[in-house]
């Protein structure tokens, strides 16, 4: 479930994908998800595989539930202190977007851990009494709790959860979301935590009885950010490990199709209605356990992807200055773009319509007539505004759109020493097949893969996902606590996935840096190398003289669910007599052929220009390209010179 549209898609053994696409509604999510699934799976359910927006939406809106803190003594404006970065360098006013919770819901306890997990100042019976009664005249919707160096000694944490439980609150604490050290990024983890589990454990419990009554499901998984699934009921306590769900999904379901194509190095381009996730992918799914989210440092091991605010449905506009701007604010679903017949707005979606990139017949399977002329009249209200006509900002907005996300791709890419150009892109998502040939030019990047359901994609990913969950301990300055801060570890990864694989990281350092690198634990005697190695890929030197320390421990689990990938064939749609339109592509109009996907079999070629459209979504072949249909159906484009 993405800002904009909702994608299903519904495996059986033997049988043909089957895939629907449909409009959100943001009013009526869990009402919307029903309806869809009866439209994808009229034959029945077995398992639903779920990943969703809503927590993620939660944090950049300020849409979360009322939250208290309890921390301890001095240490309540940890959360609005932060680390006192400058986002905006060069900005003299600069601003940073409030905590997600205020001064006054903060409490403070009386008690202290210090740094060497020896308790220096007790918490009482009568402190634990005192701090419930504070709070509940508070009027709180979740609790959270982050004391210092609880991660060593959580004795303190644990009591005061156990209080506010009996007194009806629901809490969480930074011991079960993220035990490690920073107390800024664990304390800002946890409050995320309490700021969207309430909501989240609402909606998914309203998904899981809908599911149940209309179709005798009980089998209700959800897709975490780290690109494996989570048992609803677990996901409801854990809400900010979904704050990548679906995109994850589609970075997982990129790598896999590259992989059977022969190709480990890829970046993803998945380009929706709201926005656009990119990762790159060198021989493996790429993680990372810091991320920032609408001004909100998380850390939790998560797919590593960068998000910009460039898709479908991104209002462009003319800001002070003169210059066009396309997003991040997005028309999303409701009122839409222009050509979707509620908005008014100019979005990239209205400017693709003018480009000739939308076909009225196919698009949506038909299910949603593009309205053309209402999109050139959004697009010529800011061509007004331009001082020129409505082809030309149209293509304007696309160009301004596809820089967006060629700027994200070298953010992953050349400033982490990759060259774009050594990699292939695989373009999904509902627009991103659109843009896949330009953005691939800008990066001189000359293979593009398009999957056979690029619409559905991440939905894809997720249907194939692996069981998984991550624990972590930190062990700084403790080498002596390291074997049994394993022990522990992998005792909870065995209790919550049996039988499962097991997977040792850690993060390393060299001594008295800021900063770590997570590094395969495998094999202890080969750490120190390929410590080294690591860093001089990511910062470009290594200094083989410093003494490496180990910061935190990190154990992986994963459970094979054994989900085939689909060869590509699916429910065949409806056949359409040959077409042809006109695409705008640099300045100026070429003759295209529509061609429908269904229709491509194994071997065809296609040369640019050229649209190929199916009800998921379309690709453009671009002019001086050539697209092959491969085995699974796949599209592989190349320049052609």
């Amino acid at each position: 479930m993405g800002g904009t549209f909702i994608d299903y898609v519904s495996l059986r053994p033997g049988q043909p994908i089957r895939v629907f696409k449909a409009l959100n509604q943001p009013t009526a999510l869990a009402d919307a998800i029903l309806a869809g699934l009866h439209e994808v799976a009229p034959d029945g359910i077995d398992a639903v595989v779920h990943g969703t927006t809503a927590a993620t939406n939660a944090i950049i809106e300020r849409k979360g539930v009322r939250v208290a803190l309890v921390t301890t003594a001095g240490f309540a404006d940890v959360i609005e202190i932060g680390r006192q970065d400058r986002p905006n360098l060069y900005s003299l006013e600069g601003t940073r977007p409030p905590p997600l919770v205020s001064r006054e819901m903060r409490f403070e306890a009386p008690e202290r851990v210090a740094a060497t997990g020896e308790v220096t100042e007790a918490l009482t019976d009568d402190a634990i009494a005192d701090l419930v009664r504070a709070v509940a005249a508070a009027s709180p919707r979740a609790v959270a709790i982050c004391l210092l160096f609880s991660y060593l000694a959580p004795e303190h944490e644990r009591r005061l959860a156990e209080a506010f439980s009996e007194a009806g609150c629901y809490q969480t604490t930074s011991t079960e979301v993220m035990p490690e050290h920073r107390e800024y990024e664990r304390m800002s983890t946890t409050v995320a935590n309490a700021y969207v589990s309430p909501l989240l454990g609402e909606y998914l419990d309203t998904v899981s009885r809908g599911l149940a009554a209309t179709f005798g499901v009980h089998r209700f998984e959800v897709m975490q950010s780290n690109g494996g699934v989570l048992r609803a009921s677990e996901a409801a306590k854990q809400g900010v490990r979904l704050l990548l769900s679906g995109p994850a999904g589609g970075v997982a379901g990129a790598f896999e199709l590259a992989r059977r194509h022969g190709v480990d190095r890829i970046i993803s381009f998945d380009m929706g209605g709201t926005s656009t996730d990119v990762a790159l992918c060198d021989s493996g799914i790429p993680m990372t356990t810091e991320r920032d989210v609408a001004g909100v440092p998380i850390r939790l091991p998560m797919v590593d992807i960068e998000t910009v605010g460039a898709g479908g449905g991104s209002i462009a506009r003319v800001d002070s200055g003169g210059a066009l701007r396309v997003g991040p604010e997005s028309a999303g679903a409701d009122p839409g773009p222009a050509c979707f017949g509620h908005g008014t707005l100019p979005t990239v979606t209205d400017a693709q319509a003018v480009c000739g990139l939308l076909d009225v017949e196919s698009f949506l399977g038909g299910a949603l007539r593009v309205d053309l002329d209402r999109a050139r009249g959004a697009i010529a209200a800011l061509a007004a505004t331009m001082g020129g006509d409505a082809e030309a900002a149209a293509e304007g907005v696309l160009r301004v759109a596809n820089i967006t996300i060629e700027h994200a791709i070298r953010r992953i890419s050349i400033e982490r020493g990759f060259d774009p150009r050594d990699f292939a892109l695989v373009a999904f998502g509902g627009a991103g097949p659109l843009h896949a040939c330009a953005v691939a030019e800008g990066l001189g990047i000359r293979n593009v893969m398009v999957p056979a359901f690029p619409g559905v994609m991440s939905a894809l990913g997720m249907a194939r996902a692996d069981a998984a969950r991550d624990f972590s301990q930190s062990v700084l300055g403790r080498a002596d606590g390291r074997d049994a801060a394993w022990t522990t570890l992998e005792e909870r990864a065995y209790e919550a996935l049996p039988g499962g694989t097991i997977q040792r990281t850690v993060d390393c350092r060299y001594r008295g840096q800021g900063y770590e690198l997570e590094i395969e634990y495998d094999a202890p005697e080969k750490l120190e190398e390929r410590f080294h190695a690591a860093h001089l890929r990511r910062f470009g030197f290594e200094d083989r003289e410093r003494e490496i320390e180990i910061v935190t421990a990190r154990v992986r689990t994963r459970q094979s669910r054994n989900v085939p990938f689909p060869d590509g064939a699916g429910s065949e749609a409806p056949s359409l007599p040959p077409r042809s339109t006109r695409v705008r592509w640099e300045g100026r109009w070429w003759d295209a052929p529509i061609l429908p996907r269904t229709e491509l079999i194994e071997g065809d070629t296609v040369d640019g220009p050229a649209l190929v459209v199916q009800a998921d979504s379309a690709t453009l072949v671009a002019p001086d390209w050539r697209a092959r249909t491969a085995a699974d159906r796949t599209l592989v484009m190349e320049r052609a010179r």
